[in-house]
């Protein structure tokens, strides 16, 4: 398929559009006229089939549920299992995230292709389809519920031991019962104490210890009335008890203050945390200095006098947790 002046062909560039078809409906009609059975070339001992995931070309790992095709290996090579393709419950009706308060009817579970970072630009640019952001909060309309938890608030960030508390505006308790599962629809839950006879309004309900736990997090008020009917409300929390890394620094690396060239000490703190820093404070030898609440964190301390000088900064996340780094900085005289 091609023509004798060198010009391009109509359909591509290299004829493969019409040469390949022309070539494979002519074998299909030799193979049916004369009944010749399929003959494969032999394969190579170096090359292997194997089931990957569309797109990402690696493994499925187990109950992963992305499309698959057949794909060609050489033997030995490391395949490495998939990381992009994510299993999502959404409210079929709204399109947001399913929570424990979605109606089950409603939860759809939808798979979705999560590009790595340096690609995702490009993939919103195309608008290529990604999991929603957002989480179903609409399913259940608390003005009319008689059963509601209060404390925490809904995606509220909580560590530590949690104090539980909610209403029960409903006669006829039979008991109440707090418990906890992980993730936004859990498949187990865990009871927090025994169950409860007694409600006061505006006590607590009880408390959370997530010593332990990270991550999101069902919390649930289940309540039995007398006729065994049950009522529940759901809130959907981020458990963070891992505390943030914090490294202090005066100035560059290696530098060194003299007094009275230098005036100022300018102090760094490098923060990281797995959700968010809420702020750092800063102290000289003990005194309070001032809070910092914004990235970069860091003041200047105006040197006054030769000596040491002793710095400290506390880092704290969006739940309270809290880490400490310390600082002596050595400060000469200036000659001349």
């Amino acid at each position: 398929m091609g023509r004798s002046d060198d010009t391009a062909m109509s359909l591509d560039v290299y004829g493969l559009q019409a040469a390949a078809p022309v070539w494979q409906a002519l074998m299909q009609y030799a193979h049916t006229r004369d009944a010749l059975p399929p003959a494969t070339p032999p394969r190579p001992e170096n090359i292997i089939e194997a089931v990957v995931c569309d797109k990402s070309g690696r493994l499925p790992p187990a109950g992963s549920r992305c499309p698959t095709r057949r794909e060609i290996f050489l033997r030995g090579v490391s395949l490495q299992d998939d990381s992009f393709w994510q299993s999502v419950q959404v409210n079929s009706q709204t399109g947001q995230r399913a929570t424990a308060s979605t109606p089950p009817s409603l939860v759809v579970e939808n798979v979705y292709f999560v590009p790595p970072a340096a690609a995702l630009d490009w993939w919103r640019s195309n608008r290529l389809p990604l999991p929603p952001e957002g989480y179903d909060l609409l399913s259940r309309s608390e003005a009319l519920t008689a059963v509601q938890l209060v404390l925490p608030q809904d995606f509220a960030y909580v560590g530590g031991v949690v104090d539980v508390r909610g209403s029960i505006d409903a006669p006829e308790v039979q008991f109440f019962q707090l418990a906890y599962g992980q993730g936004l629809n859990p498949t187990q839950w865990f009871n927090l104490g025994e169950r409860q006879t007694v409600y006061t309004p505006g006590a607590s309900l009880g408390t959370w210890d997530t010593a332990g736990l990270d991550g999101i997090y069902t919390l649930q008020l289940a309540v039995t009335y007398n006729d065994n009917t049950r009522d529940n409300d759901f809130v959907q929390v981020t458990v963070d008890n891992t505390p943030p890394l914090i490294q202090l620094q005066a100035g560059e690396p290696g530098q060194v203050f003299r007094f009275p060239a230098d005036t100022a000490i300018p102090v760094l703190a490098t923060v990281q945390d797995n959700l968010g820093i809420d702020r750092v404070e800063f102290y000289h030898n003990g005194v309070l200095l001032g809070v910092d609440e914004a990235w970069p964190y860091g003041f200047e301390f105006q040197i006054q006098r030769t000596g040491i000088e002793l710095f400290r900064a506390v880092a704290f996340d969006q739940t309270g947790n809290e880490s400490t780094a310390e600082l002596q900085v050595d400060i000469i005289r200036s000659s001349g």
